[in-house]
């Protein structure tokens, strides 16, 4: 597995990492049953080369971080983790006095005395300004050893630029893929002052690995796309199907276009089980020719930056 540079802190990670969203499994409307155990599941990405993980307290209420914590007994040292602050198990506070002790929960729940990167989960833009008293909390995290470093999960340029012009945090996690490439607006500049790019939603909720079709229905929380949101969906996988043509499959370009972009330290698909598992390492692997990435940016440019797509 290739490593690229996370940011600051000094730590290379995995091209391809793991969402633990699945992991958490106590709300099946959610995403589904993550299919396997969580902890032989975590065991058998890090034997395969992925040394980075993302969770959240959020995340099954709070199940996917307990059992990520667990399977990280004794391999701690062999990994990078990233939580997020803002969103919990009774929704969402971005109150400045709970910081600390959300980060010492999750801390407890890791099995660990150190958090290699803290961010804000999809804070209000309000909240990416340096004035806001998040920041020094967050410098005195660092000091204390707590942290290495901070940031926030948000996806737009308008708020990466107010992130990175305006505080001292260094690691972003944007939504980008190949129907959302606004964000990518903003990677050149948060390079620029070396910042960690996290990559989230690569496959566009399943709508870039071609499973689905125009009939797809979903229980889970996919239920938000209407009837005319899926046909568009699926209109546009047909093109992007035409487009990749036979250089890869959908799937393979999803991840290999955001990898092309050099600024990008990793990216983070949600897995369930190691079928999962083997078909992103297997598609990570693939290497995006700059003819088929200059059209798959003017597909965006051509068929979606007018009419953004709805997460």
């Amino acid at each position: 597995m290739k490593q690229r540079k996370y940011g600051k802190t000094g730590k290379m990670v995995s091209q391809l990492g793991f969402g633990a969203w699945q992991l958490g499994n106590c709300n099946k409307s959610e995403w589904g049953d993550a299919q396997q155990d969580p902890i032989r599941l975590v065991h058998a990405a890090i034997d395969q080369g992925i040394n980075f993980f993302d969770s959240a307290l959020n995340y099954g209420q709070g199940a996917s971080m307990e059992n990520l914590g667990k399977a990280l007994i004794n391999k701690r040292a062999d990994v990078v983790l990233n939580t997020k602050f803002g969103h919990g198990p009774d929704g969402e506070n971005f109150d400045p006095n709970t910081l600390k002790d959300t980060v010492e929960t999750s801390l407890r729940m890791l099995k660990t005395d150190y958090i290699d990167s803290v961010i804000l989960h999809s804070p209000a833009i309000e909240l990416c300004n340096g004035e806001n008293p998040l920041y020094p909390i967050f410098q005195e995290l660092v000091k204390e050893g707590k942290i290495l470093a901070f940031g926030a999960s948000i996806d737009d340029h308008n708020s990466i630029d107010e992130l990175v012009r305006t505080t001292p945090s260094n690691i972003i996690m944007p939504l980008y893929n190949i129907n959302f490439q606004d964000s990518g607006l903003a990677f050149k500049e948060a390079a620029e002052k070396e910042y960690g790019v996290v990559v989230k939603v690569p496959l566009d909720s399943g709508w870039l690995t071609g499973k689905f079709s125009r009939e797809s229905t979903f229980s889970d929380i996919r239920s938000r796309w209407s009837t005319e949101e899926i046909k568009r969906r699926y209109g546009l996988q047909q093109a992007l199907n035409k487009i990749i043509n036979e250089e890869m499959t959908l799937h393979e370009a999803a991840l290999s276009f955001i990898l092309a972009q050099s600024e990008v330290s990793t990216v983070i698909p949600g897995i369930k089980n190691e079928q999962q598992l083997a078909a992103n390492i297997s598609a990570s692997k693939k290497v995006m020719s700059p003819e088929l990435e200059r059209k798959l940016k003017a597909y965006y440019d051509t068929n979606i930056k007018s009419a953004p797509l709805g997460w």
